[in-house]
């Protein structure tokens, strides 16, 4: 059942052989006791994974060979043992068993039996998979590549992409225009990452000049300082010694020889002092002068990057082509309604939409008239909504709204209003009036919801309005 177990054993069995060593024995007796608590736990999550492969496996095979009544009831069987409590590894054991006794019946004459009922046996695989998948992956490229096409519509990679996209593609054709356009995003984001890096370059050196001139600045004060100091010293050395000289001197003629030769001194400082201070100023203007100008040229930047930033980020939360909010933007926007819900003990309502159908108007009218489709019923939806309600496009022909304070009994009431005004609306493709409806599926928060299972119920209700013959409203 598990390697350490089995090799903590033979631990064990070692320090109990000859001579026991009983406290390194109850070492090793308390990690297999770690390893058995949590043997069981994995033992259970792979037996449950395992049987929920098994169920899978015995599903497609009875799908696959339907006319064969000996062939579906012994996977019938099968899958009812499948689906009752598994305990232990030798029942999930034994339940394997029997899968491969029952896939093993399939021989070349069972295969041949249903050759008819299962072409895709012996067909040749279609230049087109089929399934909600392959086409989801198709709209999500289409979307990303409209949103490049906008910045360079004349791109000839771009314009040979969209056109890839409008086409049946085979899985290999898929792959490939993957690898593309993931080439494309990296190559985008490291281009955007450059210019970023020299946005933040110009900004670190303009305020590195900045810094080097209010440095320069404190030095000049520093050294103004010292040499003010210096002067007035100076000065009032001089007056000192006119003041001793006026006391000492006997003789006026004398005096007035010395008082004037300190005059002069002084004087001689003061203008010093003055010519110091005028450079000083200049100098100090100067300064001031190149910071302004850096920081005037750093603002500048600074707008276009903010800017640039804003355009980006609006672009990022924006689909391309209808116009509104995309995946992006609603994930952000409902993970904030959903938080105040829970804070304000709120209602908060989630609706998805599907426009009926759609695949047979680009089938019948070509992508354009799907694309205007998407356009009409999207700007539709939202001129319905009021106040702090949010629509956004989900990917291809599917809508999303946050509705919050709405309750249920008034949810089904919005929902039902906007499908039926959302059918009356004229459409006309090529000379030819059709009518376009969508189908609704809408939920409200309830008590321990997470945003991705109140999604996943609306969606869920979404699919049953569709089964239940589309252009209807299904709220729980």
């Amino acid at each position: 059942m598990s390697a350490e177990t089995d090799k903590e054993l033979r631990v064990l069995r070692g320090h109990l052989s000859g001579k026991p060593d009983f406290t390194l024995a109850t070492v090793s007796i308390n990690k297999l006791n770690t390893h058995i608590q949590h043997a069981d736990t994995s033992v259970k999550q792979h037996t449950q994974l395992t049987v929920k492969e098994l169920e899978k496996a015995i599903k497609q095979f009875q799908s696959t060979f339907q006319q064969n009544k000996t062939l579906r009831q012994q996977s019938a069987h099968l899958l009812i043992a499948a689906q009752q409590p598994v305990d232990n590894l030798f029942q999930l054991q034994s339940l394997c068993l029997k899968a491969i006794k029952l896939f093993s019946l399939v021989s070349a004459e069972a295969v041949e039996e249903n050759a008819g009922s299962s072409p895709q046996l012996h067909k040749k695989p279609e230049a087109r998979t089929s399934g909600s998948l392959f086409e989801e992956i198709q709209n999500e490229l289409s979307q990303l590549i409209d949103s490049y096409a906008k910045k360079q519509p004349d791109e000839p990679k771009v314009v040979d992409l969209r056109t890839k996209l409008e086409s049946q593609l085979s899985e290999e054709e898929l792959l490939q225009t993957c690898i593309i356009v993931i080439r494309l995003v990296v190559t985008e984001s490291m281009h955007e990452a450059t210019l970023s890096g020299r946005m933040i370059y110009r900004i670190h050196h303009a305020l590195g000049g900045i810094q080097e001139g209010v440095e320069a600045s404190m030095a000049s004060s520093g050294k103004a300082f010292e040499a003010r100091n210096a002067s007035a010293d100076d000065i009032a050395s001089q007056l000192t010694e006119m003041g001793q000289t006026v006391q000492d001197s006997d003789s006026l003629e004398k005096l007035k020889t010395q008082a004037q030769a300190h005059i002069t001194s002084i004087s001689t400082a003061v203008a010093n002092r003055k010519e110091a201070d005028n450079k000083e100023q200049q100098a100090l203007m100067g300064l001031l002068s190149a910071m302004q100008t850096q920081m005037e040229t750093l603002q500048r930047q600074t707008q276009v990057y903010r800017r640039k930033l804003a355009e980006q980020t609006a672009f990022s939360h924006t689909d391309p082509l209808t116009r509104l909010p995309n995946r992006l933007a609603y994930n952000e926007r409902f993970n904030r309604e959903y938080e105040d819900a829970l804070n304000d003990n709120r209602a908060l309502s989630l609706a998805v939409i599907d426009i009926d159908f759609f695949k047979s108007i680009n089938d019948r009218f070509g992508h354009q008239a799907g694309d205007k489709t998407l356009q009409v019923v999207g700007h539709h939806l939202k001129k319905q909504l009021h106040g702090d309600e949010f629509i956004s496009r989900w990917g291809g022909e599917e809508f999303v709204m946050i509705l919050p304070f709405i309750e249920t009994s008034a949810l089904e009431k919005k929902l039902d209003d906007m499908r039926e005004s959302l059918s009356r609306l004229p459409f006309k493709f090529k000379q030819e009036k059709v009518s376009i409806t969508a189908s609704f599926g809408g939920t409200c928060l309830r008590e321990n919801d997470e945003p991705h299972s109140m999604f996943e119920r609306a969606d869920e209700l979404l699919y049953q309005a569709k089964k239940n013959g589309r252009n209807r409203v299904v709220v729980e």
